[in-house]
């Protein structure tokens, strides 16, 4: 039997079998390399830390010999992608190519959420006529009919329908708290069911970061064992794992629960309560009950986070750290007095709900009560370790979230991210690979592992780390344009000066670019100044959250032969744009994240606990991977060829700045004048 290694080899070098199945694959020395390095950390049960630059091919590099080592040593291999798009082409398009090339067959099973699949119990009662359904709903029921009645998978990829209508999705979808688990009559019907055994027998199973780390909450009870794992575009998985391992509790989400049960206005009564007192009259003092508790949890949530109100975000600013002095401020301390009777009332309402489904112990409400009781407890929970553990806390912090003026949610994370991961992931497995396109700052991989939680395997000499710039012609191909009699980026000319430059590439009447911004307020501002110019010169222009999400304004933008597209964080990664789709890339800012967000709160508050700088330590670092990542967007091709145009002087003004000219893979760097741009850019075209 040939060995893994031998058997990679072979495989990379029959260049012209790959490019029957891949179109426009060419022999790369560095995908050859990486492949063969996750291979060695397969077999010497080590961890592999790899930048694998844009062009070298690091999805087919990892996935070769993660499906030998499965098929020949029988270990299951998870892989774990940040963006949707990225699962979906390994398993619509890389898988289904491997499954053509290799002799050997494999199972590779996608794992997502449970709520992307139809759940029969909700579909049966629906169809029974056990649900009321407005307008909206029975039209989109209509719509799925024929399909949820064939379909094996029970995906929502499956249907193609427009918005308006996938709207109602969540009306049918499976989700945590209304399954019934054991309880439910479906089980043979549960798409969700099918999706676990299926994984059980998979060699690969490909998820997404955020269900990864939904396992890690829930003990390991989504995903199936596995030893082996490798996370792609893993550069923001601090970042991911600090939002999903925080605890949250939510105004909306509590106040939905406790008004499914029951609410009422001076006209009727509503809620899931009402529908059991008119199907059991003999338990209406019960319900009654508990509808008076149910009333004074509302009223108290909404003490709650209208006292939290009290506490004001920053201008244009989405959240708010309380910092450990402001506990003790009589505008907190009156909180958890409500807090405190809000909880004591939740668990009576508990207490009422489980006596009320021993009561109907065997019939149909049974599994329906068991769920609420599941959703009120969680709810519970959640409130109790932010409001009662974590508040006492140094390593933890506490946030507000905010929508539309008005704090929404309530929450707490730890500081020291790392050492959770250490321990509820790292330290079950046998082999670890992390990979993306930007992991280095300088070409030093220390800034992530320290903050990705690997030191401690670092000491161990556990890591190998590998760097594969990109094999694209970039000195040729792109340039990084600075303007150095542009104001200062907290000048009030800063506006009016990001205009100007625009206004020169609009009046060119060609190519497409995008304008990164690192501030929401920043880019409202520039689009109600440039957008008359745009109209005049027929050059349109999508802003993200004016002209739709970022799906919406990114489809207008291809479609479009001439336009700009204005965005913020979500277009600084993970779009692809090759070719004349994009020609022009205007970098507003530096993409230094604000102090005051949570993220950066909680990981300058780390650097303090271990005495270091902040500012070198982390936003320093994490602006320059940003950086790069913002950049990564203009050349995706081998003949791509483009202009970057960075608006923000302290590059070059700051002793910093060489940070981020040494961590640029553009290395041709041309200074000019603003009255030089438009010639600049057009010779870029």
């Amino acid at each position: 039997m040939k060995s893994i290694t031998s058997e990679i080899d072979s495989f990379f070098n029959n260049e012209s079998q790959i490019s029957q199945v891949i179109d426009n694959y060419h022999f790369r020395e560095e995908q050859l390399d990486l492949a063969n390095q996750v291979a060695h950390c397969f077999i010497n049960d080590e961890y592999l830390v790899a930048e694998a630059g844009t062009g070298i091919g690091k999805t087919l590099a990892y996935l070769l010999p993660a499906v030998l080592w499965s098929v020949k040593e029988g270990h299951r291999v998870v892989i774990s992608t940040r963006t949707k798009a990225l699962q979906q082409q390994i398993i619509e398009k890389d898988i289904p190519a491997l499954q053509k090339l290799l002799a050997y067959k494999f199972l590779a099973v996608e794992a997502k959420g449970r709520e992307n699949y139809l759940c029969w119990n909700k579909y049966m009662s629906i169809m029974g006529g056990r649900k009321a359904l407005s307008e909206e709903e029975q039209e989109f029921i209509a719509a799925i009919m024929v399909w949820a009645e064939k379909t094996k998978s029970g995906d929502r990829k499956e249907l193609s329908l427009p918005g308006s209508l996938m709207k109602q999705w969540p009306f049918v979808a499976a989700d945590r708290h209304s399954c019934r688990k054991d309880l439910c009559r479906y089980q043979d019907k549960c798409f969700r069911l099918h999706l676990i055994r299926q994984m059980e027998k998979a060699h690969l199973i490909i998820t997404n970061h955020a269900l990864l780390l939904s396992d890690l909450m829930a003990e390991n009870n989504i995903l199936p064992e596995y030893k082996y794992l490798i996370i792609d575009e893993a550069h923001s998985f601090d970042r991911e794992s600090f939002d999903k391992l925080s605890c949250r509790f939510s105004y909306d989400d509590t106040l939905m629960a406790l008004e499914s049960l029951y609410s009422h206005s001076a006209r009727y009564e509503k809620g899931y309560l009402q529908l059991i007192k008119g199907r059991y009259p003999e338990w209406t003092a019960l319900i009654f009950e508990t509808g008076l508790l149910i009333d004074k949890s509302i009223a108290l949530t909404q003490k709650i986070f209208s006292q939290l109100n009290r506490f004001s975000p920053g201008e244009g600013e989405y959240a708010r750290v309380i910092k450990s002095t402001e506990l003790d401020e009589p505008e907190f301390l009156t909180t958890l007095e409500y807090y405190r009777d809000w909880q004591s009332n939740h668990n009576l309402i508990i207490k009422q709900l489980n006596k009320l489904k021993e009561e109907l112990s065997g019939k149909d409400e049974e599994g329906e009560l068991a769920s609420y009781v599941r959703l009120l407890y969680e709810l519970s929970e959640q409130a109790f370790l932010i409001m009662e553990e974590d508040i006492n806390l140094t390593d933890r912090i506490i946030w507000l979230e905010y929508s539309h003026g008005q704090v929404s949610t309530i929450c707490s994370s730890l500081v020291k991210i790392g050492d959770t991961l250490q321990e509820k992931l790292y330290q079950q497995l046998d082999s670890l690979i992390m990979v993306s396109a930007t992991l280095t700052v300088e070409e030093q991989f220390d800034y992530f592992i320290n903050k990705i939680g690997l030191t401690e395997a670092m000491q161990d000499s556990r890591i190998n780390t590998c760097l594969k710039p990109s094999p694209f012609a970039y000195d040729d191909n792109a340039c990084l344009c600075l303007i150095p009699e542009i104001s200062s980026t907290d000048s009030y000319k800063f506006n009016n000066d990001i205009c100007e430059i625009l206004t020169n590439i609009i009046l060119t009447g060609q190519g497409k670019s995008l304008v990164l911004f690192t501030s929401r307020k920043q880019m409202q501002q520039v689009a109600q100044l440039i957008r008359p110019l745009c109209q005049q010169y027929a050059c349109p222009l999508f802003v993200q959250y004016e002209d739709g999400e970022s799906g919406t304004v990114l489809n207008g933008f291809i479609e479009a032969s001439h336009a700009l597209l204005m965005g913020v964080d979500t277009f600084w990664e993970g779009i692809d744009l090759k070719g004349n789709l994009l020609n022009c890339i205007v970098m507003v800012k530096l993409p230094f994240r604000p102090p005051s967000e949570p993220f950066s709160y909680a990981s300058d508050l780390f650097c303090q606990l271990k005495r270091q700088n902040g500012f070198k330590h982390f936003l320093l670092p994490d602006a320059a991977v940003r950086f790069k990542q913002g950049i990564g967007r203009l050349i995706r091709g081998e003949a791509d060829r483009g202009l970057v145009v960075l608006l923000d002087n302290r590059i070059i003004n700051m002793p910093y700045g060489k940070v981020f000219i040494n961590s640029s893979p553009i290395k041709n760097l041309v200074t000019v004048n603003k009255g030089e741009l438009q010639e600049l850019y057009l010779s870029w075209l």
